[in-house]
This record gives structure tokens, sequence and C-alpha cells, in this order.
């Protein structure tokens, strides 16, 4: 516990900023270690565009990627929601449909499990957006 211009109890704003960038170097490293286990997942993305540049996961994904060899999106604005076109819309709405007919063929045990991992997650990135703006508070009074 610190006793500085931030009033007792509070933090040093350097050190808030060093655990959340040891968290986030942490979580990235787990990331990693549970999603890029092997040189092929690197190239997913450019296997991917090759595919859909050729119409392989049909007319919407090849306009997309038009779309993002242009730089006028992102495959994260994609299916994050951002990007508003019809193509986009058709692919998220498409995804939904795939992602719920999966969930209906699990058993209760991987649905528990699939619902303790998005609760994680969820918690996670709460805590984490909790902490940067507690930073940016601090950060504002220096």
């Amino acid at each position: 516990m610190t006793t500085d211009r931030f009033g007792p109890g509070a933090d040093d704003p350097l050190e808030e900023i060093y655990s959340l960038i040891e968290s986030l170097k942490t979580m990235t490293d787990s990331l990693h270690e549970e999603f890029d286990d092997s040189e092929e997942d690197t190239d997913w993305r450019d296997e991917w565009a090759v595919s859909a540049r050729h119409g392989d996961y049909g007319d919407d994904w090849r306009i997309i990627q038009r779309r993002i060899d242009r730089e006028e999106t992102t495959m994260d604005a994609v299916l994050m929601g951002e990007d508003q076109s019809p193509e986009a819309i058709r692919i998220r709405q498409t995804s939904e449909e795939n992602l719920s007919r999966f969930e209906d063929d699990l058993d209760d045990e991987e649905k528990e499990h699939l619902d303790s991992l998005r609760d994680e997650l969820s918690g996670a990135a709460q805590d984490l957006q909790e902490r940067i703006e507690r930073l940016t508070q601090q950060l504002k009074g220096l």
C-alpha cells in the first residue's frame, strides 16, 4: 500500500500498468499455447483467403475477401459485426445458425464445459475492462 499523491491505499499507476501488461502477456501466451500449437495455424488466413477468392465458401465470402484485399474491411470487422454490408450480415447469420446447430448436437457435459469457458472468458474480459478504466482514470490525474 502506498501513500503518495493518489491518496492512502492507492496503487502507483505505473505499477498498475506493469501489472496489466504482465496480465496481458500471460493471457496472450495462454492463447498462443491453445490456438497456435503448429506452424499450420499461422498460414490458415492465407489459405482461407485463397479459397475465398476462388469462391470456395460462396459468393458472400468471395465479395468480402475482395473487400479485405482492398482494405475496405477486415475479417474481424465482418465477424464482430462492425461490417454492416449485406454480405457480412448474411455471413454472421449463417455462422450463428451453424453454431446453434453445433451446440444442439453437444451432450450435456460438453454444453456445461462450453458454458464454463464462455463464463471464464467473459469474466476475464470484464476484469480487463475494469482495470483499463481504473488505469485511465489514474493516468488522467498525472
